[in-house]
């Protein structure tokens, strides 16, 4: 994931001692748990090892009691066994432990299982995790850990994920950077201003503002698009998050289960976010979905070490692809692929009263040259 930049703001900005006594969100207990329940999965997965080249004998079992005396407390709410969420498959070997957040700010941990549990119904996407840590710490367990859930895309098979929930603040970046409340980095501080939380908080007011201005921007396009591609602006950032306190440079989330794929969107076709993840384009629709709109998605192919859009051909017809950004999850199904040259830019216009998620990378064309493979998505009604 990119690093943290440094927020850069329109007034300068001073370091002062506060007076203020405003309550806090103290995100401690949600990391304390995450923790303690990481340090609990790495002991049982090295028991497990260690079972695996010793010999037990009838007189001396080794029960599970041994191992996780200290274990937090869980609350057991397994998802019924579906193919969207819970499939029922053996987890055959662990080799790391996977920490997102859920992408759903303010959201409970049992709403977040409840989500999970619903796929088997909606069919809306594959997604899932074997615990979600709550705003108050509290862990839900929703599939057991000798199977495996849909979180990390290709590492399904050999790891066990995790989701954290967070919480909106109220007020505003700007505001809470003025009373001292967060660094300009977004991290919640304390007087002295040493850091007090382990991620950057977001602030309701500020994607209240985000959402506004990204839809005018959408709008916008519907005039401007034509000259605004023609200029060569796709490759900058269509909005700074960092105005809005989004100090990770993270939009959103594209997901295809069918080809295990979920990236990051960052904002800008260009170089250095492409190595991070799926990049929008600038100059097409900000992925918030709507009439008129048409947010267009470039990711590598054959990038050292790193899947992006690696396995986009492998999409068919019908196949989902969702969008989940801070607003809503956005459900599109794939109608069309294709192939073309570099020059031609057609598909990454807006088209009347549609609603698209383009998404396309660079494949070869048999001549030392590269062309663009598209996949083209409508949303779902």
């Amino acid at each position: 994931m990119a690093a943290q930049k440094k927020v850069q703001k329109n007034a300068p900005r001073r370091k002062k001692k506060r007076k203020s006594r405003r309550k806090r969100y103290d995100m401690s207990r949600v990391w304390m748990a995450l923790g303690l329940l990481a340090l609990v999965l790495l002991v049982i997965v090295g028991v497990t090892r260690h079972q695996k080249n010793k010999a037990v004998s009838a007189d001396s079992p080794v029960t599970l009691s041994e191992v996780d005396e200290n274990r937090p407390e869980l609350d057991v709410e397994l998802l019924t066994v579906n193919p969207y969420s819970r499939p029922g498959t053996a987890l055959e070997k662990v080799n790391g432990i996977v920490i997102h957040y859920t992408a759903n700010p303010g959201a409970t941990a049992i709403a977040n299982r409840n989500y999970f549990e619903n796929l088997k119904d909606t069919h809306t996407t594959k997604a899932s995790s074997h615990f979600v840590v709550g705003l108050e710490g509290e862990i839900v367990q929703c599939i057991p850990t000798a199977e495996i859930a849909y979180a990390s895309n290709d590492r399904n098979s050999d790891t066990i994920s995790n989701e954290c929930c967070y919480k909106n603040e109220d007020g505003s970046f700007e505001q809470a950077v003025k009373d001292g409340k967060v660094d300009e980095e977004g991290y919640k501080i304390d007087r002295e201003g040493k850091r007090t939380s382990k991620q950057p908080v977001v602030f309701k007011a500020d994607l209240d503002r985000l959402f506004n201005d990204s839809v005018a921007y959408n709008k916008k396009l519907e005039t401007n698009q034509y000259e605004m591609l023609r200029n060569d602006t796709y490759s900058q950032a269509a909005v700074n998050l960092e105005n809005y306190g989004i100090t990770d440079g993270i939009y959103g989330y594209v997901t295809a289960e069918t080809i295990n794929m979920r990236l990051p969107i960052y904002l800008g076709a260009n170089s250095s976010n492409m190595s991070y993840g799926a990049a929008h384009m600038s100059a097409t629709s900000l992925p918030i979905g709507g009439k008129n709109t048409n947010a267009v998605l470039a990711g590598h192919t054959g990038y050292i070490g790193r899947i992006f859009f690696d396995n986009l051909r492998n999409l068919k017809i019908g196949d989902r692809v969702s969008i989940t950004n801070y607003w809503d999850t956005l459900n599109y199904k794939v109608v069309e692929t294709k192939v073309n040259k570099p020059s031609e830019s057609g598909d990454c216009y807006l088209q009347k009263d549609r609603d698209l998620l383009t998404m396309f990378t660079c494949i070869s064309d048999g001549n030392g040259g590269f062309d663009r493979y598209y996949v083209i998505c409508e949303r779902a009604s």
